[in-house]
């Protein structure tokens, strides 16, 4: 029972490197695929496989919208739009116990070099109850986990 109550009842810190302090809510796409293909050496009955060229797909990152907060995010943003300044950005997933801490032995998931690819500014809808939320959609270049 205790095993179980473990797997269902963690959660996941989001953070940018670049961006400090700043934590994100939620992490969807991501997903890596591998080119892989079959070849049977020299006439082998035995057949190895060889990996080829991988993909991350894009991961769109949202939080709580913050005016202070969001500077920096809103200043990335409009020097790769609008300015030609072309940083990359570094995400990293951590999954985390009840408690808050790191869960030992389990490595973050690492998307590095994220170009930009959409920001969606906040927008609270009117007459909603819900808060208005921040959205980046970043283009990774590569992942570890």
């Amino acid at each position: 029972m205790a095993q179980d109550k473990f797997h269902t009842s963690h959660n996941y810190s989001i953070t940018i490197l670049e961006f400090p302090g700043i934590r994100f809510a939620t992490l969807s796409g991501g997903e890596s695929t591998v080119e892989g293909s079959k070849v049977w050496p020299g006439g082998s009955q035995v057949s190895r496989n060889v990996d080829g060229a991988s993909s991350v797909s894009d991961i769109v990152v949202t939080k709580p919208a913050d005016d202070i907060e969001d500077i920096p995010i809103k200043l990335w943003a409009n020097g790769w739009r609008n300015l030609g300044i072309y940083q990359r950005l570094t995400v990293v997933k951590q999954r985390l116990l009840p408690s808050g801490l790191p869960v030992p032995g389990v490595s973050p998931i690492v998307y590095e070099r994220c170009s930009y690819r959409n920001y969606a500014p906040p927008a609270a809808e009117r007459g909603s109850s819900a808060g208005a939320m921040l959205s980046l959609t970043l283009s990774p270049e590569s992942m570890q986990e």
